[in-house]
């Protein structure tokens, strides 16, 4: 005890050392564990990213492999008017409605329409010179009308309903009759030709 006494200043500044060296060990440890944390951080957010790259190409195979690519198009002749649907895709698919409007208005009519396609096939519907007919009744100026009709196909992709692309036609319908049906490119299709010449 007696040489603790005598000795204290030494012991003193030998805990003091001890202290600022246990200080510093500590500080060096906490600085290499806040860098550690920060680059397993960085590394947790590129693998979030990459995940998320990886899902979102994911959900584009899928939507390229399952989700059906139908080419939609207006048929008339002598026996009336009817769609011809060219599927694209590797899956069959069941039409389950048509929808048609008129560039007059925003009014866009859906219909019942049923008819399967199978994959890499194309099939046409039954006549839907009176669903033309329905939806172009309010435009009728003596039984005659010449504009643009626009028609979608819908059909369900795991129970979701989904519309195809619209496609344009110019049209005359005169006595209930489809006299005449050429494609047209949608508006947004040939504003673009056109400011691109």
């Amino acid at each position: 005890m007696r040489w603790l006494e005598e000795h204290a200043s030494i012991v003193q500044a030998a805990t003091a050392v001890v202290q600022a060296l246990t200080a510093i060990a500590i500080g060096m440890l906490t600085w290499r564990l806040v860098r550690s944390t920060a680059r397993y951080t960085d590394i947790t957010d590129q693998s979030l990213q990459l995940a998320l790259q990886q899902f979102r190409l994911a959900e584009q195979q899928f939507e390229r492999l399952w989700v059906p690519q139908l080419h939609v198009t207006l048929h008339a002749d002598a026996n009336g008017a009817r769609l011809r649907v060219l599927n694209l895709s590797q899956v069959s698919v069941v039409i389950t409605g048509v929808r048609i409007g008129t560039d007059e208005d925003d009014v866009v009519e859906p219909y019942r329409l049923d008819l399967a396609v199978a994959a890499s096939k194309e099939n046409d519907s039954n006549d839907i010179t009176e669903l033309i007919q329905r939806t172009i009744t309010r435009h009728l100026r003596n039984n005659v009308w010449a504009g643009t009709l626009r028609l979608s196909a819908t059909f369900d992709v795991a129970g979701i309903a989904r519309p195809s692309n619209w496609t344009h036609y110019q049209i005359r319908m005169e006595n209930g009759r489809l006299t005449e049906a050429t494609r047209r490119l949608p508006p947004e299709v040939a504003a673009r030709q056109v400011a691109e010449q």
